[in-house]
């Protein structure tokens, strides 16, 4: 009977003892007249009298056992539907608090009668679902891996594109990605070759100037293949990244509460039902709600 629906653990947990049970993370406690069961003397201490379990499911189990067991095994019920129920009302509770909150055309979240809950929806306008990474809008190494972009983009970003679409600190965060992870190592390969490494433009510099310093071709060649740096590489990154932010701007009228009562009921609920799995278990983490 045991080797079936794919239940074969029961082989071997059958004829070993279940050890000591548990309730709520702790031996079981001294219930009417400082006994845990009728069946032992007061404030009896001994380990058959607080919980443990010395038969096996094979050999039989004592009365006191068998109880101890039904104890445990209760308790992972009751969190199920007790828990379950009031879970359920603090996630009606925030839903009926925040059920009026949406976000305006200013990027603002207001309630019903126009009141300002927050001037800008969590600090940077931006729809969580969309966001990629450390809560960033695009995530640049992989954006720059599956397009091969590189090179420096201050007149690319200040294009009114850029400008009117982005905030500062998005436009600034992929100047410094750029520069970090393209430039500096790009002018790195330059100089290792002899080469001007070409990090800022000199004012004396024009579109005739030779930044090679006349090293060989060869070099020249090893250089381009290291850096592998176009200009319409970098314009199909910023593409990229310009796409990427817009669509992860959050659309005015959005219930912003709503779905913020929503996100945090149903990971409640979870973590609730995740107790049922160790009932009886000292070591088990116990979630608790206020």
């Amino acid at each position: 009977m045991f080797i079936t629906n794919k239940e074969e653990e029961n082989i071997p947990s059958s004829p070993s003892s279940p050890s000591s049970d548990h309730h709520q993370k702790k031996c079981i406690p001294d219930g009417f007249q400082d006994r845990s069961l009728p069946h032992f003397h007061k404030k009896a201490k001994e380990p058959p009298a607080k919980g443990f379990v010395r038969n096996s499911f094979h050999s039989g189990l004592r009365a006191t056992e068998f109880l101890f067991h039904a104890i445990s095994g209760r308790e992972g019920l009751v969190d199920t539907a007790v828990k379950t129920a009031e879970t359920g009302y603090m996630q009606r509770l925030l839903m009926k608090a925040l059920e009026d909150l949406y976000t305006r055309y200013d990027d603002s979240v207001r309630n019903s009668v126009g009141g300002v809950v927050q001037f800008t929806y969590g600090d940077d306008r931006l729809d969580p679902t969309y966001l990629e990474g450390d809560g960033e809008p695009v995530e640049f190494a992989q954006t720059w891996r599956h397009s091969k972009i590189v090179q420096t983009v201050a007149n690319r970003l200040a294009e009114p594109r850029f400008a009117k679409a982005c905030t500062t600190q998005f436009t600034d965060s992929v100047l410094n990605f750029i520069t970090n992870s393209v430039a500096k190592p790009a002018a790195t390969y330059r100089a290792s070759y002899g080469m001007y490494p070409a990090m800022e433009i000199d004012g004396d510099w024009d579109e005739e100037t030779d930044l090679s310093a006349g090293v060989t071709d060869a070099s020249e060649k090893i250089v381009a293949n290291k850096t592998q740096v176009t200009l319409k590489q970098i314009d199909t990154f910023l593409d990229y990244c310009w796409v990427k932010y817009v669509k992860a701007k959050l659309e005015p009228g959005t219930a912003v509460g709503a779905v913020g009562a929503q996100s945090i009921g149903e990971p409640g609920t979870q973590m609730t039902l995740k107790t049922f799995h160790f009932a009886g278990v000292a070591s088990s983490r116990k979630e608790k709600f206020s």
